[in-house]
């Protein structure tokens, strides 16, 4: 689908897993991976266990040690809505007027007087804007979406959006438990056995849909999981060995839910490999924002006044590219998750030049050839409170803009704590970021 069209919306989908295959379709050496897409939510860049051994993760550890790892991955806005939005579209978020995430289903923004730039944010994303389920169906897969959408209600669902077959909460933004009932309407709990953990609900979806897919048909699978989200329930089987780690309070839970996630990844890639698809499969592993619990040595959390630091917005990002990606590569590469839409775009043929409104860009260059991505910046926004704004420059120089005219400045390379403030000692990079951020504020109208 190109940008002068829009594909009827049908169906749904993040861990990103990429499936190859080839099609028999009218261009014989036309390229349609399978793509499994496995997307965390609120996992921190340190809580996986490769990167701090105090978390039990060893089946995300060996998928990451088979993969390559991007050491500089973030989202254009630490907030869940927003963060989807830009994920799906390719987009920035603050480009289609997502700034806070979506609160009411009966009303197309929202305000908040804590929010010192006044601005009304979407409550759903408008189906005018297209999201790469569209483009890869009308390319011929079957599209399927399980867990956390985040982005409006039912009628604003990834069953609008792309997905054919969709089993989602869509309007949700976290559950009331991981034990049933899930939700407070009560969804899904008719569905399940009294004791099934809503991410192992999720995952027995996305298995059967493995073991059982048409292999004549590529299928694109979005598992987006609730956790690690608030409120902390994790897995009952996991509670003990957290607690034997020395955790304490709702940590030893939240280790719990991420050895949950962890299970679940290592059903998925065992159901892949069992399928005998596992040579023909591109994995991408990511997270939509950092942790709710300090991500120590970075500095911040999700929660508003801090979310602009790297706690929050630098998250775990892997792809796994079987004939292409080496076992154990890292590369320092600064992407963000925008950039996901335009590389499934390229893969499956397409050129992401054709769409218009892209901040994102292809990585498909950077994965199979190791080119450097050009880029003048990376670019954040979040409109929660007096923090709105930051660049993360190539150099690593990162700028943190506050409406009240202050800066803050940090060479992230050499100060991954942000504790040392440059402004006062390195002015004319402050001058010549600040024109960058207020050129890229102007051509989306912001304040």
């Amino acid at each position: 689908m190109k940008a002068s069209s829009k594909i009827i919306p049908l169906g749904l989908l993040m861990i990103i897993s990429i499936v190859g295959c080839n099609s028999n379709s009218t261009q014989e050496t036309e390229y349609k991976p399978n793509i499994v897409v496995l997307f965390v939510d609120d996992l921190g860049y340190y809580d996986l266990g490769f990167r701090n051994p105090d978390y039990y993760t060893p089946n995300i550890d060996k998928f990451a040690s088979e993969s390559l790892i991007f050491t500089e991955a973030y989202v254009p806005s630490p907030t869940c809505s927003p963060s989807r939005a830009g994920l799906y579209t390719g987009k920035h978020p603050a480009s289609i007027e997502f700034y806070r995430h979506c609160t009411s289903p009966n009303e197309e923004y929202n305000m908040w007087d804590t929010d010192v730039a006044q601005l009304p944010s979407r409550n759903w994303l408008p189906h005018e804007h297209i999201t790469y389920a569209e483009v890869l169906k009308e390319r011929g897969y079957s599209t399927h979406f399980y867990g956390k959408w985040h982005l409006g209600p039912d009628a604003y669902g990834p069953q609008t959006q792309g997905f054919d077959e969709v089993c989602s909460n869509p309007h949700a933004g976290h559950p009331k438990s991981y034990y049933p009932p899930y939700f407070p309407d009560g969804k899904f709990s008719d569905e399940v056995e009294e004791d099934k953990y809503l991410t192992d609900f999720f995952t027995d979806k996305a298995v059967d849909l493995i073991k059982s897919g048409n292999k004549a048909k590529p299928f694109l699978l979005q598992l987006s999981y609730q956790n690690v989200h608030a409120p902390n329930v994790g897995k009952k089987e996991f509670l003990d060995l957290y607690k034997q780690k020395g955790f304490e309070g709702n940590l030893i839970e939240y280790g719990a839910q991420v050895s949950a996630v962890d299970q679940s990844v290592g059903r998925i890639l065992d159901a892949i490999r069992d399928a005998a698809i596992e040579d023909n499969t591109i994995v991408l592993f990511a997270s939509d924002q950092g942790s709710l619990f300090p991500n120590t040595p970075l500095r911040g959390t999700k929660q508003v006044g801090t979310a602009l630091y790297e706690g929050a917005a630098k998250i775990p990002f892997i792809v796994k590219w079987p004939g292409i990606t080496n076992a154990g590569d890292k590369d320092e590469t600064h992407i963000q998750t925008t950039d996901i839409f335009p590389t499934l775009l390229e893969i499956v043929g397409e050129k992401p030049d054709d769409f218009e409104g892209l901040e994102g860009k292809s990585l498909v260059n950077v994965i199979k050839n190791k080119q450097p991505l050009t880029r003048e910046a990376l670019y954040f926004y979040r409109s929660y409170d007096s923090q709105y704004a930051s660049v993360l420059r190539s150099d690593n120089y990162k700028l943190i803009a506050y409406r009240n005219g202050e800066y803050e400045l940090y060479k992230v390379d050499e100060d991954i704590s942000e504790e040392n403030n440059l402004v006062k000692t390195k002015p004319d990079v402050v001058k010549e970021l600040a024109e960058l951020l207020f050129n890229w504020e102007s051509k989306y109208g912001l304040k």
